[in-house]
């Protein structure tokens, strides 16, 4: 399930878009939640996607650079 609702804390000068995605998983008690806070004008859906694609990424160009040393030089 995904929802949206407007937030505003009171350092930002603007209200803020939050999507929250609610899964249930099979087999599971507990509801996972995934909140994403954007300024971003798309469906509920692509947002989460898009931000859940881009965790990944940067989670595999962490570990290239801790893992393999991608970020030095020969």
């Amino acid at each position: 399930m995904y929802c949206k609702f407007m937030y505003n804390a009171k350092k930002l000068t603007k209200n803020r878009r939050v999507v929250v995605k609610l899964e249930n998983k099979e087999g599971q008690m507990c509801i996972n939640y995934t909140f994403v806070v954007t300024n971003m004008i798309i469906r509920l859906e692509s947002v989460i996607t898009f931000y859940c694609n881009r965790c990944t990424m940067e989670n595999l160009i962490k570990e290239g650079k801790n893992s393999f040393a991608f970020n030095k030089l020969i």
